[in-house]
Order: structure tokens, then sequence, then C-alpha cells
């Protein structure tokens, strides 16, 4: 590693390093956007004061198209905090069980199963992490990606087993719509 590229050790140093830091990105900012009668090299005493995400993504043209991200993301994770219940209550009703024996540390055959769809789902539907969804069933992450792994096996050699997700999925998509 370079002596560049290390990051100062005092607190005092690494204050010193962010301010040179953030002139550099502004610097780069104005060169790019700025009209010509604006330096491209602020002085430390012309620094505005706004955020640095501001500063790094002001005049680029991304404005409109990173803003509809934006929205899509907040309208994404909205439906996922709410989402996984859902689609739990949804699977227990289909398979005659309650979302406290999903959830729970023990369980059937039947119960494992049940809950390994409904990770399957949350997970295709969602797009949830592993991470989150094994806090969500109480349980590690390596077990969701065991449950998801699981699951697909199984639709592609299953038929019918495949026509049942596929009919959970679509009454899921129904809901929500």
């Amino acid at each position: 590693m370079s002596s560049a590229a290390r990051m100062p050790s005092s607190a005092a140093a690494r204050r010193a390093h962010d301010r040179v830091v953030k002139t550099r990105l502004i610097a780069c900012t104005r060169h790019r956007s700025m009209p010509p009668e604006i330096s491209p090299t602020p002085q430390p005493s012309s620094i505005p004061a706004t955020p640095a995400e501001v500063m790094t993504f002001c005049r680029t043209g991304w404005e409109g198209p990173l803003a509809e991200l934006n929205e899509r993301l907040r309208a994404l994770f909205a439906v996922g905090r709410a989402g996984g219940r859902e689609i739990i209550d949804m699977v227990a009703a289909h398979f005659g069980l309650t979302r406290a024996q999903l959830v729970g540390a023990r369980g059937t055959s039947r119960v494992a199963q049940a809950r390994h769809v409904a990770m399957y789902m949350c997970r295709r539907e969602l797009g949830a992490n592993a991470v989150a969804l094994g806090r969500l069933f109480r349980r590690d992450h390596t077990s969701v990606i065991h449950a998801c792994k699981k699951i697909a096996a199984r639709i592609a050699e299953n038929p019918a087993f495949a026509a049942e997700v596929a009919a959970l999925a679509a009454s899921w998509r129904e809901r929500c719509t």
C-alpha cells in the first residue's frame, strides 16, 4: 500500500485530510460544470457550506434519473418491510399454519417446507437479502440461502410443486396491486 493511500492516524490529521479531499472534489465538480469565469480551484475560504453529496452530484445531468431511482428504492424498501410479514402470513394460511409456527425454533418437516417456501418467496418477490430474511425468520443467513436453493431445486424437478409456488406468487402479486 502506498503512503498516499494510508489514512492519517490522529483526529486532527484526519480532519485535515478530509478538508483536502473535499476541496479536490469541489474543484473537480466546479471545473466540469461551472462557467469559465469561476475559478476551478477554490480557495479554502470560498468552500460552500453544502453537504458533500450535493456537491458531488450537482449539475451533472443525472439529477432526474437519480431522483427517480431514489423514489423507486424508497418504494421497494417500504414494500419490503411490511411485505415479508404479509408473505409469511399468506404462506402460513396456505399450508394451514400460524406465523409463530413458521418463524419458531421447532417444527415438523411440513413446517420446515412451508418456512422454506416463505423464505424463497420473500427472496424472489421482495428481493430481500439473506441477512434481512434471516432476522425476519429468526434464522442464520446461511439457512435462508439453503432454503432458497432447496426450493429452487424442488421447483425444477417437480412441476406440481412449481405450479403451487407460482400460484402463491401470483396471489401475492395480485395483493400488491
